[in-house]
């Protein structure tokens, strides 16, 4: 993962938020978290190829 705390923790907080609603959460809400955390892990790609300078 991306050498940045910050993010990190804001990662697994989404990650736990995820599970959550995936758990509880409406149809609807489910949904949206889904996308959410899809975008959330194309950023996380994003910051480890340009932490490892490859594009």
């Amino acid at each position: 993962m991306a050498q940045d705390p910050d993010f990190e923790a804001m990662v697994d907080a989404c990650i736990a938020a995820g599970e959550a609603v995936m758990a509880h959460g409406t149809p609807e809400l489910q949904e949206a978290m889904r996308l959410f955390l899809f975008r959330l892990g194309r950023e996380l790609a994003r910051r480890e190829r340009d932490q490892d300078g490859t594009a």
